[in-house]
């Protein structure tokens, strides 16, 4: 891929190429490298198309961004019909373009400015579906899911020193999923995890809860918590979403027809930071701590207006900031097949 912004008149580019193998038991390695403008804190798992439709609609000015150079390798191997492991390593350069300036702190009073920081990460992680089923392409796959939770550990290692890396610090997180079908009740999404990072390390690669400033409803993050508003070196959350298919509206005569549907979520998290983070580089003034109080937000919605289109109306239910409304709508579109 290539691009050009216009705006700071610099080319963003990146590529990436995969191999599978071992085809008969797929083992997929993958090398890339990428040079772009990115929102930290927006999540991993965000789609591209979720991303460029929420700058689009965005609800604050994205002025928190940074250039991220990045160079990596990942290799995935099929175990067995129920593991998956994967492993890798990453070298990544960051260097902020906004508010989110990287302060270091001399004393207790004063501070210096460092344009960019530098990690070097490698990983290794274990998934157990048990089970599960995929819709294979020679390098493609679509998980049609599996009818038991699915469970997923994951450590990674920062190493100073390794291409002038700045950081030496351990992440552990465990996560599990679960999509389970309950009848005439829909179908429930949840998901549960937790984590803990030991050692020090520059805020970006501490754990920047996910967050969203659009009207794109984000699925992987908290739709109403601003970029770099929580960050944590040890944390737990929670997700939960009920798609209620036509157990209420089929039962309206008018609203049958229309072929709508009732969807409801939550999403909660919580975590704590230790001084030590802090004393390695100062956070953003957004930050804010969670206290003994969790942030928790719920949203009800209408999905499957003309098949692609959902409305939700989300609530934040905590850290409510005086004068600013609760309650405002998200939309996204959704495609089924």
């Amino acid at each position: 891929k290539i691009a050009y912004g216009y705006g700071d008149e610099v080319f963003k580019y990146g590529g990436a190429v995969r191999f599978n193998v071992t085809p008969e038991k797929r083992g997929m390695l993958r090398l890339y490298y990428d040079y772009d403008l990115k929102q930290l804190g927006l999540g991993e798992n965000a789609q591209d198309v979720d991303a460029a439709f929420g700058s689009f609609f965005r609800t604050k000015p994205l002025n928190q961004l940074s250039f991220v150079e990045k160079l990596g390798m990942t290799f995935e191997k099929d175990i067995g019909k129920s593991f998956i492991l994967s492993a890798g390593g990453e070298w990544k350069e960051l260097e902020s373009k906004g508010n989110a300036n990287y302060r270091v702190p001399i004393d207790e009073n004063t501070s210096t400015q460092v344009d960019k920081i530098s990690t070097f990460e490698t990983f290794f992680k274990i998934r157990y579906a048990k089970n599960e089923e995929f819709l294979s392409g020679s390098f493609d796959r679509i998980s049609l899911g599996s009818k038991y939770p699915i469970i997923s550990l994951t450590g990674v290692l920062g190493i100073k020193g390794v291409y002038n890396s700045n950081y030496e610090y351990q992440k552990i997180e465990l996560d599990l999923e679960h999509s389970p079908k309950l009848g005439i009740f829909g179908k429930l999404n949840y998901r549960i995890y937790g984590g803990y990072i030991f050692g020090r390390a520059a805020y970006p690669f501490l754990k920047v809860h996910e967050g969203s400033q659009t009207y794109w409803f984000q699925g992987n993050a908290h739709n109403r918590m601003d970029f770099f508003e929580f960050i944590s070196d040890r944390y737990v959350g929670a997700t939960l979403e009920q798609h209620f298919n036509g157990l209420f509206f089929d039962r309206i005569p008018l609203i049958r027809r229309l072929k709508w549907r009732l969807v409801a979520s939550g999403r909660g998290v919580y975590g704590e930071l230790s001084s030590k983070q802090t004393e390695t580089m100062l956070l953003p003034e957004i930050t804010r701590s969670f206290g003994n109080i969790p942030y928790v937000e719920t949203a009800i919605g209408i999905e499957n207006i003309f098949k692609v289109i959902r409305i939700d109306a989300v609530w934040r239910v905590t850290h409510l900031d005086p004068g600013v409304s609760p309650v405002s709508i998200r939309g996204k579109l959704v495609f089924r097949f």
